[in-house]
């Protein structure tokens, strides 16, 4: 905006951005903070006004409150995952129980016997690939495991 614009405009501030930058002063990390208004004096003379100041305690606390965020948010995601971790380990934990429950009720019966004992395997597999999954999950974000992405 030029500052041609400012005349028809005194009720307004003036107000032309806000920039803020890093600067290390002494080896210590600071922020700043610009603020540009622009105007005319009393007789017509265009004035510029920058206003500086430094922000760098409002700008750690943003940093602090943005990594409690993510914290934040990282452990809610883990409190998920273990919530549907329980309910995935429980499904197929309870179909072994109750099959195998079954099958000693039924072992007279050979067919149906087979049948359960099927079931017991199947609900085994899943349930070690589950936690053969958790396992190898907790290895990467450990760094104890890397990926190879050259497939």
């Amino acid at each position: 905006m030029s500052l041609e614009n400012y005349r028809d405009q005194k009720d307004k501030t003036g107000h032309l951005g806000t920039e803020e930058f890093p600067m290390h002063y002494t080896g210590k990390l600071e922020w700043h903070e610009i603020n540009v208004f622009a105007g005319y004096d009393e007789n017509g003379e265009p004035i510029i006004n920058i206003l500086g100041r430094d922000v760098t305690e409002a700008h750690d606390k943003a940093d602090t409150k943005a990594q409690l965020e993510i914290a934040n948010a990282s452990s809610a995601a883990k409190s998920a995952f273990l919530f549907n971790m329980s309910h995935d380990i429980r499904t197929p934990m309870n179909a072994i129980i109750g099959f195998t429950e079954l099958l000693e009720k039924h072992l007279d019966d050979e067919e149906l016997a087979r049948e359960y004992i099927k079931k017991i395997q199947t609900s085994n597999d899943f349930l070690l690939s589950l936690i053969n999954n958790v396992l190898e999950m907790a290895r990467i974000e450990s760094g104890k495991t890397t990926l190879d992405e050259s497939c």
